[in-house]
Protein backbone atom coordinates (compact mmCIF):
# COMPACT_ATOMS: atom_id res chain seq x y z
CA UNK A 1 0.00 0.00 0.00
CA UNK A 2 2.64 2.55 1.03
CA UNK A 3 6.41 2.50 0.73
CA UNK A 4 8.42 3.27 3.84
CA UNK A 5 10.48 6.40 2.99
CA UNK A 6 13.67 4.48 3.85
CA UNK A 7 13.05 2.23 0.85
CA UNK A 8 12.03 4.74 -1.79
CA UNK A 9 14.06 4.45 -4.96
CA UNK A 10 15.86 7.50 -6.33
CA UNK A 11 17.30 8.37 -9.69
CA UNK A 12 20.51 10.36 -9.37
CA UNK A 13 21.70 12.00 -12.57
CA UNK A 14 25.35 12.96 -12.31
CA UNK A 15 26.99 15.98 -13.92
CA UNK A 16 28.73 13.61 -16.40
CA UNK A 17 25.27 12.27 -17.53
CA UNK A 18 25.74 8.94 -15.72
CA UNK A 19 22.64 7.78 -13.85
CA UNK A 20 22.62 5.92 -10.53
CA UNK A 21 19.41 4.23 -9.37
CA UNK A 22 18.81 2.94 -5.85
CA UNK A 23 17.87 3.83 -2.30
CA UNK A 24 19.69 6.40 -0.20
CA UNK A 25 21.36 4.60 2.70
CA UNK A 26 23.49 7.46 4.00
CA UNK A 27 23.91 11.21 3.79
CA UNK A 28 26.47 13.74 4.90
CA UNK A 29 27.00 17.41 4.19
CA UNK A 30 29.25 16.54 1.25
CA UNK A 31 27.88 13.26 -0.15
CA UNK A 32 25.12 10.69 -0.34
CA UNK A 33 25.49 6.92 -0.38
CA UNK A 34 23.16 4.92 -2.60
CA UNK A 35 22.50 1.19 -2.64
CA UNK A 36 21.35 -0.46 -5.86
CA UNK A 37 19.02 -3.43 -6.25
CA UNK A 38 22.03 -5.76 -6.61
CA UNK A 39 23.31 -4.68 -3.18
CA UNK A 40 26.24 -2.55 -4.36
CA UNK A 41 26.75 0.78 -2.62
CA UNK A 42 28.22 3.94 -4.05
CA UNK A 43 29.13 7.24 -2.42
CA UNK A 44 28.46 10.28 -4.56
CA UNK A 45 29.76 13.75 -3.85
CA UNK A 46 27.00 16.34 -3.78
CA UNK A 47 29.05 18.45 -6.20
CA UNK A 48 28.74 15.61 -8.77
CA UNK A 49 24.93 15.48 -8.58
CA UNK A 50 23.04 17.12 -11.42
CA UNK A 51 19.61 16.04 -10.14
CA UNK A 52 18.16 13.69 -7.55
CA UNK A 53 14.57 12.55 -8.09
CA UNK A 54 12.37 10.16 -6.13
CA UNK A 55 10.85 7.40 -8.24
CA UNK A 56 8.05 7.16 -5.61
CA UNK A 57 8.35 3.35 -5.71
CA UNK A 58 10.48 0.78 -3.91
CA UNK A 59 13.19 -1.37 -5.46
CA UNK A 60 11.04 -4.47 -4.97
CA UNK A 61 10.35 -5.92 -8.43
CA UNK A 62 6.89 -5.24 -9.86
CA UNK A 63 4.73 -8.36 -9.75
CA UNK A 64 6.96 -10.23 -7.27
CA UNK A 65 3.92 -11.27 -5.26
CA UNK A 66 2.34 -13.07 -8.24
CA UNK A 67 4.84 -15.91 -7.92
CA UNK A 68 4.38 -16.31 -4.17
CA UNK A 69 1.94 -18.28 -2.07
CA UNK A 70 -0.14 -16.31 0.45
CA UNK A 71 2.06 -17.69 3.25
CA UNK A 72 5.29 -16.69 1.48
CA UNK A 73 3.91 -13.18 0.97
CA UNK A 74 2.89 -12.97 4.64
CA UNK A 75 6.38 -14.14 5.66
CA UNK A 76 7.99 -11.52 3.42
CA UNK A 77 5.84 -8.72 4.83
CA UNK A 78 6.62 -9.84 8.38
CA UNK A 79 10.35 -9.90 7.58
CA UNK A 80 10.28 -6.43 6.02
CA UNK A 81 8.42 -4.97 8.97
CA UNK A 82 11.25 -6.10 11.26
CA UNK A 83 13.88 -4.16 9.30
Amino acid sequence: SAVDPRYLAYSCKLANDEEVYGIIVGESASSITMKSADGNTRSILRTEIGSLTSAKISLMPEGLESGMTPQELADLIQFLQKL
